[in-house]
């Protein structure tokens, strides 16, 4: 099923929204630089105008974007250094107070608006990490769910559109699951998933990448890797898999493995090519592995099909 995001019907609204979710989306290096720069101006700013103007808001968003890109001790920072200038421009006119006392409630009052948007913005920050990497995760078997693993691919497709080194995907579900449901129940049939996950994941190159894309149906990212390189693990895969013992006998897996050097796929078009691989192997019998190269190089891609041992 392809994911589909909402999208501002307005030109200008779409733009709006991009830059913001970059602005809070930096690196570090990328967020130090930009949280210096803007206080460096604001500061500036601060001090060559009248003391009378309030910039407390402008060091607000300074602060924000610190907590929120750099971390609390980052935000603190800016804060010390927001109330050193906010006390450098109000000893301007300080005189000019009716009391000194007004001079310290001011700076009290701004001082505790800094710390209220690190207080809010901190508990906000950790919930948003929390909640992107719970999206993306799938609930039961703790791998890459449909999300995840379609973000995975498309910076692999991204990858290979920028250096030519083609990938390769493998597509399976487990024979007749829905039989196995009716038969012993979807406890065990969760059990069963579960089992799955976790063979594949310890038969798996530290590079390459499960996921569960709904139901019983899994894929498998090999980055940087043909199908000389890809079937052999595909096929210790297979074998771990085979091993799983359930009530009833030993599940069976059709494979689907596709290898890909073809610009202007999408994720959906490689999972679907990979799809198709999969129910050509279940027509085959099943219990097998079915593999094809979709390469720009040639109208009738090379391949060839696998068949497990019995």
């Amino acid at each position: 099923m392809p994911i589909r995001y909402l999208e501002p019907k307005n030109g200008v609204q779409r733009e709006w929204q991009t830059a913001v979710q970059r602005l809070f989306a930096l690196d570090f290096r990328e967020g130090l630089a930009l949280c210096t720069v803007l206080f460096a101006i604001v500061a500036v700013t601060d001090y060559v105008t009248p003391a009378e103007l309030n910039f407390t808001f402008m060091y607000v968003f300074v602060i924000l974007l610190a907590c929120w890109n750099l971390g609390t001790k980052w935000g603190i920072a800016y804060t010390a250094l927001a109330c050193v200038m906010q006390v450098t421009v109000l000893d301007q006119i300080k005189g000019e107070y009716i009391s000194a006392m007004y001079f310290y409630l001011d700076m009290a009052n701004r001082l505790f608006t800094f710390l209220i948007v690190i207080a809010l913005t901190v508990p906000l920050r950790t919930a948003y990490g929390r909640e992107k990497i719970t999206a993306r995760v799938d609930w039961l078997t703790r791998i890459p769910n449909l999300r995840g693993f379609t973000e995975l691919l498309l910076t692999e497709i991204a990858r290979y559109e920028r250096t030519g080194a083609l990938f390769s995907v493998a597509y399976f579900d487990v024979d007749d699951f829905k039989a196995i449901n009716d038969r012993f129940g979807h406890k065990r049939g969760d059990l069963l998933l579960c089992g799955i996950a976790e063979t594949v994941r310890r038969s798996l190159r530290k590079t390459d990448t499960i996921g569960r894309l709904g139901g019983d149906e899994f894929a498998i990212l090999f980055p940087a890797s043909d199908l000389d390189v890809a079937l052999p693990v595909m096929q210790r895969v297979r074998a771990g898999l085979d091993a799983l013992r359930q009530e009833g006998g030993p599940a069976t897996f059709s494979v689907g493995l596709g290898a890909f050097s073809r610009k202007g796929l999408s994720p959906d078009e490689v999972i679907a090519c990979c799809d198709a691989l999969m129910y050509r192997a279940k027509r085959e019998g099943k219990k097998a592995i079915a593999c094809e190269r979709f390469s720009d190089a040639s109208a009738e891609p090379g391949q060839a099909s696998a068949k497990a041992p019995a």
